[in-house]
């Protein structure tokens, strides 16, 4: 059953690299909401938490792009693919929306590949640093793995 809830959701459902649904997921009825962003490994985690949110009643907002953590602009570098980049700045953008109002934000990545680079490591830190000062929940999950 853990396999159901980590299978890749359907892309035509899913907020990978653009807006659907709101990029809404589990009660959508709730007023409660948490923020979950990140890249491609995130994706993995949308059924998750759609199944998460309908169990104990609070709709999840996952933003995502593929190889792109949505919230730093640290990942539009050249490591970023050019085909990657247009939905990467796209969903940071989305991401900057809801972020100032999100008091829960779980982030999930594949940790691995991008804190190889300083200055996204350095960036990362001083994301947390700054949700902490505005007294926000975060939530790190350890690299999905593959």
């Amino acid at each position: 059953m853990l396999e159901a809830y980590t299978r890749y959701a359907d892309s035509a459902t899913i907020c990978h690299g653009r807006v659907v649904w709101e990029c809404l997921r589990g009660d959508l009825s709730s007023n409660k909401e948490i923020l979950v962003l990140g890249d491609s490994y995130t994706a993995v985690l949308n059924i998750y938490f759609d199944q998460l949110g309908k169990e104990h009643g609070f709709k999840a907002r996952n933003i995502t792009a593929s190889s792109c953590v949505a919230i730093f602009p640290i990942s539009i570098t050249s490591a970023l693919q050019e085909s990657a980049r247009k939905a990467c700045i796209e969903q940071i953008e989305n991401a900057k929306k809801y972020l100032v109002a999100a008091q829960n934000i779980f982030l999930a990545a594949r940790w691995g590949l991008h804190l190889e680079l300083v200055e996204f490591k350095n960036s990362v830190i001083k994301f947390l640093e700054d949700q902490s000062l505005a007294k926000k929940n975060i939530y790190l999950f350890e690299q999905v793995p593959k």
